[in-house]
């Protein structure tokens, strides 16, 4: 008998949907009332199992009256406008994230769900999603020390 070497090279398939990693969801953030244009406010972070991905963010649903914008490469939620952000108001935009290089067909790419996002005028509660949190400082550390 003969024996034949046979070299197989396996690749990637990019058949992975993004996901949101930001925490807690739906995603929460917070805008200073004299926000000036421009100012960011929060950052879409998602990330793609797959090795290939080239992750976009979108703005799908803004129910602020055009209030915010969404960088599509950085994520970053920034204001729009001049006009002063109201004490407690709450603004809701809906987003989601795409793979531009994970195609479902020749019209769709794979994305995350479509996400919240609620960002308050002025101040909000802390925010803590984990059951608990620790740190142990020394009795002698230095103020405002890490």
């Amino acid at each position: 008998t003969d024996n034949q070497r046979v070299i197989l090279q396996i690749t990637d398939v990019n058949d992975e949907p993004p996901y949101f990693i930001n925490r807690p969801l739906p995603m929460q953030a917070v805008v200073k009332l004299n926000a000036a244009p421009n100012t960011p406010v929060f950052t879409l972070q998602a990330r793609d199992p797959d090795k290939d991905h080239d992750i976009h963010y979108f703005l799908v649903r803004d129910r602020t009256g055009g209030r915010f914008e969404v960088d599509e490469k950085s994520g970053v939620v920034r204001t729009r406008g001049s006009e002063m952000f109201q004490l407690d108001m709450e603004y809701v935009l809906y987003v989601k994230a795409e793979d531009q290089n994970g195609r479902i067909d020749d019209k769709h790419f794979q994305s995350t769900p479509e996400e919240r996002l609620s960002i308050v005028g002025g101040k909000r509660p802390p925010q803590f999603y984990l059951p608990k949190y620790e740190k142990t400082i020394p009795e002698n550390a230095a103020k405002d020390s890490e």
